[in-house]
């Protein structure tokens, strides 16, 4: 596991703590149990408990970390469906961006 990684986790594991316990308990406890056994033992977390996570200059990684656990675990079912249908349109069209960049039949045509 990468240290980026491992610190993302550690800051996760420091929001889960600050959650309402009715938030907290809608995460699985396996979820939970993966993030505080990969968390980074020597490193110094940077979240405030005192300022909206929102205001913080939080990680890319541990963004996208909440965001699986607010698609995951916190939103509703409705949500979940549009949250999952955006997501499978966007790596559609990444995938058909990539065809077209590299499209073996016109990789060479501007040399």
């Amino acid at each position: 596991m990468n240290s980026v990684n491992s610190e993302a986790y550690t800051d996760i594991s420091i929001i889960i703590s600050m959650m309402p316990s009715e938030m907290k308990n809608k995460i699985s406890k396996n979820f939970i149990t993966f993030i505080e056994n990969n968390k980074a033992n020597n490193y110094t977390s940077n979240i405030n408990p005192k300022i909206p996570i929102k205001d913080q200059n939080i990680k890319k990684e541990t963004k996208e970390i909440l965001g699986i656990i607010y698609r995951d675990y916190l939103c509703s079912d409705e949500e979940r469906k549009r949250l999952i249908k955006k997501e499978e349109e966007e790596i559609t069209k990444f995938e058909e961006e990539l065809k077209i960049k590299y499209n073996p039949n016109n990789i060479f045509k501007n040399i």
